[in-house]
């Protein structure tokens, strides 16, 4: 009977955490709080010990967190691909504002990139910026900041890129 529950708890807990365990980073289970807490190396593999990093991440939800800023073994997170996004721009603010205006280029493209957006998308990313260049370059002292800040904003009102470019919030 013990080892029924016991089975029937581990069954209970892969099922609701399910969604954790093919997450990046950390073996099976992905990164977060259950990968610092289990991260024995010569056990990683184990099933045991994937449920057990498993559970831990959902019971604790810091599987989310640690995507969302990086920490807890998850290497990338929205932060950082926000700072990439600020320093390419800041690098190439210029450049950037002249394909904006032609709705084409590497720069540009890079930028698209940078949204998620595929090769097949840079088109489209371009269009979108040449039809919207008044809102995102407001006026000569627009910065690269003021820049993505308006940027974002058209993106996230265009439905196809917002669809299509994975680093786009809508």
């Amino acid at each position: 009977m013990k080892k029924m529950l016991l089975v029937g708890s581990i069954l209970f807990s892969m099922v609701c955490f399910s969604g954790n365990a093919f997450a990046a980073g950390y073996g099976e289970a992905g990164c977060g709080l259950g990968s610092l807490v289990w991260q024995d190396g010569s056990k990683q593999k184990d099933p045991v010990f994937q449920i057990l990093a498993s559970t831990t991440n959902g019971t604790f939800g810091s599987q989310t967190f640690g995507i969302t800023t990086g920490t807890s073994n998850c290497n990338d997170s929205i932060f950082k691909v926000e700072k990439e996004r600020e320093v390419f721009a800041a690098i190439n603010f210029s450049t950037l504002v002249k394909e904006m205006a032609m709705g084409e280029g590497d720069n540009l493209n890079t930028l698209a990139s940078l949204y998620g957006c595929t090769e097949t998308n840079f088109s489209d990313f371009g269009t979108v910026t040449q039809q919207n260049f008044g809102s995102i370059i407001t006026s000569s002292e627009t910065t690269h900041k003021d820049m993505l800040t308006n940027l974002n904003g058209v993106l996230a009102k265009d439905g196809n890129l917002t669809q299509s470019c994975t680093g786009i919030i809508g």
